[in-house]
């Protein structure tokens, strides 16, 4: 964790950051709303997100991770930070996912699943772990001459709120499934929400600038 704090780049822009971490959701979100990806619900599954991923190997795939991956990594310097958080969505996913996400785009072959969603306080405890341990890095790795705003906070404050509002909500048909995932969209516009009140990040994203108030 020091290692990642050291390396770690405070001019980096949440927004991309936050883009990459989703971003094998994002893709899921838009290709499930034109109907290219399927979900559905699991009526008798135990735990939290009683959802199967029917066809998911555009977004969730293993093979379509890694070549979205490389490809991040070839796209800029900042690219392996991006790479490595669609990498590690995916290492998460493998996780929780009930033995449904596929190793190839066609949805053939194995499929991987640890399946900690079908046990809460395992879910939860890695869930908040990894959030806290991102807020702990951001702040170490904050080292600009700019605070922490109030507006970070309440972007965070956010975050959880729609986490909590996912866990606890039981979704009664597969259009519901459909309709809750623009909400994702909401985070990287946060991310972006806050980044505004980051002069150094303005100035690597477009050359901007504002003095210190």
């Amino acid at each position: 964790m020091a290692l990642a704090v050291k390396y770690l780049n405070p001019k980096q822009s949440l927004l991309p950051l936050s883009m990459a971490a989703l971003g094998p959701d994002l893709l899921h979100v838009i290709l499930a709303a034109s109907h290219i990806e399927v979900v559905s619900l699991i009526n008798d599954a135990s735990g939290l997100f009683a959802v199967s991923h029917d066809i998911i190997g555009y977004s969730h795939s293993l093979v379509s991770v890694g070549i979205i991956s490389v490809l991040l990594i070839m796209s800029s310097k900042q690219g392996r930070w991006w790479a490595g958080l669609w990498m590690g969505h995916w290492a998460l996913d493998a996780v929780m996912a009930r033995h449904d996400l596929p190793l190839w785009m066609d949805g053939s072959g194995p499929k991987v699943g640890w399946g900690l969603l079908s046990h809460t306080m395992g879910f939860l405890l890695i869930e908040g772990s990894l959030f806290g341990i991102g807020l702990w890095l951001y702040r170490k790795g904050y080292t600009g001459r700019y605070k922490i705003k109030p507006r970070f906070w309440v972007g965070m404050m956010v975050i959880v709120g729609l986490f909590l509002g996912s866990v606890l909500s039981t979704p009664n048909a597969t259009e519901d499934l459909i309709g809750y995932g623009p909400l994702l969209l909401a985070i990287p516009w946060l991310m972006g929400w806050i980044d505004t009140q980051r002069p150094q990040t303005y100035e690597s994203l477009s050359g901007l600038h504002r003095s210190p108030k």
